[in-house]
């Protein structure tokens, strides 16, 4: 089972050290620049996502309150763990703490327009595009259920 757990000073060097694949390098921001950023930005809320006491992913959330939208900032399973169902029971993990947590509150992500796994992987959720971008990345939305 999935697990997430705070990113501390036990587990930092462990999440810096994962990684995706060559090929999505350029989709997803290396985990210490994601730290660095939480570390400028309280509202930034970083994850390990943990199976067995080993981090085999990150992820990074927050919520907008003037837009009353949670958003996923960063989200990567490890290049070893991948394709083995964790990035699935993580991200529904992820969702429904979201939901729980701000239950009248879309949730939003933003994907690079090449990264069709990723745009694929998210639709399956059923976010679906806004046509809006941020940084030439596209925004996706899954709406809260309440509405």
């Amino acid at each position: 089972m999935i697990t997430f757990v705070e990113i501390n000073e036990s587990n930092t060097d462990e999440c810096i050290a994962l990684s995706v694949y060559p090929e999505q390098k350029g989709f997803v921001a290396a985990n210490a620049d994601s730290l660095a950023e939480a570390t400028a930005n309280p509202g930034m809320c970083p994850i390990g996502i943990s199976k067995d006491g080993s981090l085999v992913g990150f992820a990074m959330y927050g919520y907008d309150i003037d837009a009353n939208k949670s958003w996923i900032i960063r989200f990567m399973t490890d290049a070893a763990h991948q394709r083995k169902g964790f990035g699935s029971e993580a991200l529904n993990k992820l969702l429904q703490m979201l939901f729980e947590t701000h239950e009248d509150a879309d949730i939003r992500l933003c994907v690079e327009p090449e990264n069709e796994v990723a745009i694929r992987f998210y639709e399956k959720y059923g976010f679906r595009p806004t046509g809006e971008k941020w940084d030439n990345e596209l925004i996706y939305e899954l709406k809260c259920k309440s509405r």
